[in-house]
């Protein structure tokens, strides 16, 4: 009676809420559906992973049966609170699920392990896992992903080290608390807390060191794709610096807060920044004790090699010199530090090869060519070969579209892929000069840009005041008339001309020399001739003894009669601005024109800053390297850099 009943008010139900009886029918059959599938999520042959929301999870090339780097795999993750099934079981239902990852936002896909790491850390692209892995090059820091420390790198040679002692793991409560546990111990130096680990890195007895392997070349307690650096690793590093009496003064930091005796001796030349970190020094003969930390009697910084049972490489002091040493340990009792070398055998980084690739940049696609192999393909840590930067006529190269300025450029140490532009910029019209409005016509002669009027630029002095480092620009104008500055530009002394750097005066040459273009009292984006830009200009211009008249203004309105060979083929338009010499005496009007360089030289055991000047009887380009005179007041000429 009741199952009758039950029954009839079932089907009376269902009459009089058709819609709604149908939705629960549906959500019933989910339900049912779901609670059927979801016994195969996590079977082998279910042929699907479950996502869940706001985790992530990985997986490995035979899961996906795709045809990633191997053995990276990917990792996917979820930044939603939405459940997603990943398929596994054929590669079309995985590319079906990978194309719709790229059209949801709150999914993201990861390489595994694409620099050796083996953790989901990184953000390439899984389909396009760059060579440099996108977040490290040699040289660069490096983050252990296990406990988010920082490590310096430093390329030597072809290999890459870290520049810091591992500090890895917990601290051990004792000297016989290092042991096959599992886990990573260290002790700090004395026993006196973190702050030394935090300083000088953990010490590790060799099996801790090396994970209790006996493998030559292991990962240890390095981070993946890093390793206990072998005996021939060491040799390496050794032979590259200059053999063993020099490379340890080429290793050691030279800061007297960790070596005492030997800051004369140390350089770190090669940045490897070892440090006296001591060594827990065990032997049933002698005392078990923490030594050689930062001590006046000898400190020393010894590092575990790969392979249970070696001596590590050992350096100390000896008297006010560093030697590298073997050292006995009792080495299941005793702990050294541990120096990380980059696993190349299983990182893609130093196994790569890269791209080296050169062209015009866009805003000057007419101004030039490239010259020299083009592309080209290199080794991690290798070099290009010399490519060249070629102006079209009436163009110069300004630089590269990295700021380099070097041309030719070769690219050395080469890390990562390389793409720049040669940037052209066309040598015609005029250039204003942003400091005071100031226009100067351009001209190219060879491959120089130079400008084709005298600077004209600073406050005027008069010529019984010697111009000086005030921060202004200061010049003299002919007999003190501010109406020859207008027809022949400023007079300069040379210390005014380079602005004073290095403790340039005019008394006074650079200390030290400087390096590159000198702007002086250039404007932006121009400089100083330098001597062999003024050789450079001669030889175009058919050598020293005809340059003079094709760089010298026609007639003799300026110029004083004959004007010898003038015919200002170039566009130079040199004129005879004269110049100001001891005494604060002007002279030379119409008769020369004299020219700052802002290299300085040595002539006949004295140095000397250059210039070059013409005559108004002679066609020569006389380039002059002995002028001690640096108070004498001459025109200025600008290149563009």
């Amino acid at each position: 009676m009741f199952r009758h009943q039950f029954l009839k008010d079932i089907k009376l139900f269902l009459s009089r809420y058709k819609f709604l009886s149908l939705s629960i029918l549906i959500i019933f059959f989910l339900f049912a559906t779901l609670i059927v599938f979801a016994a195969t999520l996590d079977t082998p042959d279910g042929g699907y992973k479950v996502l869940r929301n706001f985790s992530k999870i990985t997986f490995h090339n035979d899961e996906i049966q795709s045809k990633y780097p191997d053995p990276i795999g990917a990792c996917i993750y979820n930044n939603s609170n939405v459940d997603y099934f990943v398929p596994t079981k054929t590669l079309a239902e995985w590319g079906h699920f990978a194309s719709t990852i790229l059209t949801r936002p709150e999914l993201k896909l990861y390489t595994k392990g694409c620099c050796g790491d083996g953790s989901c850390a990184g953000s390439e692209d899984v389909f396009n896992c760059p060579a440099d892995c996108g977040h490290f090059s040699c040289g660069n820091n490096f983050t252990d992903v296990r406990d988010s420390q920082v490590y310096p790198t430093v390329l030597i040679g072809t290999q890459c080290w870290m520049a810091k002692n591992m500090n890895y793991g917990s601290i051990a409560g004792s000297p016989y608390s290092q042991n096959f546990d599992g886990g990573v111990s260290k002790w700090c130096y004395g026993e006196i807390g973190a702050s030394a680990c935090n300083i000088y890195g953990g010490l590790y007895t060799v099996g801790e060191a090396e994970n209790y392997s006996s493998n030559n070349l292991n990962q240890g307690i390095c981070p993946p794709g890093w390793r206990v650096p072998s005996s021939s690793d060491f040799s390496n590093l050794v032979t590259y610096l200059g053999g063993y009496t020099a490379a340890p003064g080429k290793m050691v930091n030279s800061g007297v807060s960790t070596w005492p005796n030997i800051m004369a001796s140390s350089t770190d030349s090669s940045g490897f920044n070892a440090l006296g970190a001591g060594l827990y020094y065990g032997n049933p003969i002698y005392e078990f004790a923490f030594n050689r930390l930062n001590t006046y009697t000898s400190s020393a910084a010894a590092f575990w090699e790969s392979g249970m049972g070696t001596l590590p490489f050992f350096i100390t002091e000896a008297g006010s010199s560093l030697v590298i040493n073997s050292l006995n340990l009792y080495q299941d009792k005793s702990a050294a530090s541990v120096r990380c070398i980059l696993d190349t055998s299983s990182n893609p980084i130093l196994n790569s090869t890269y791209v080296l690739q050169y062209a015009v940049d866009s805003s000057s696609p007419a101004g030039g060519t490239i010259s020299g192999t083009n592309p080209q393909s290199v080794s991690y840590g290798q070099s290009g070969t010399a490519v060249t930067a070629v102006p079209s006529s009436g163009y110069s190269f300004t630089k590269w579209s990295d700021g380099s300025m070097v041309n030719p450029r070769t690219d050395t140490n080469v890390t990562s892929n390389i793409y720049v532009t040669a940037i052209f910029t066309a040598c015609s019209g005029s250039f204003t000069d942003a400091r005071d409005s100031q226009s100067y016509p351009m001209v190219m002669i060879g491959d120089q840009c130079w400008m084709a009027q005298n600077l004209n630029i600073g406050t005027m002095v008069t010529g019984h005041n010697a111009q000086s480092n005030n921060s202004v620009y200061e010049k003299y104008c002919y007999n003190n008339s501010s109406s020859n500055c207008n027809t022949y530009g400023g007079l300069y002394q040379w210390g005014e001309a380079v602005q004073y750097i290095n403790g340039a005066s005019d008394t006074t040459l650079y200390s030290p020399v400087p390096t590159g273009n000198i702007q002086g009292i250039c404007p932006l984006g121009w400089h100083l001739p330098m001597i062999s830009e003024m050789s450079t200009l001669s030889d175009y211009l058919g050598a020293e003894l005809v340059a003079g008249g094709k760089l010298k203004q026609t007639g003799t309105t300026l110029w004083l009669t004959p004007n010898v060979g003038a015919d200002n083929s170039t566009g130079f338009t040199a004129v005879p601005s004269g110049d100001l010499t001891e005494g604060a005496v002007f002279g030379d009007l119409s008769y020369a024109a004299r020219y700052w360089g802002a290299s300085a030289s040595v002539d006949t055991g004295t140095q000397s800053a250059d210039m070059f000047y013409l005559m108004y009887n002679s066609d020569s380009m006389v380039i002059d390297a002995s002028r001690t005179n640096y108070d004498q007041a001459y025109s200025v000429r600008c290149v563009r850099d």
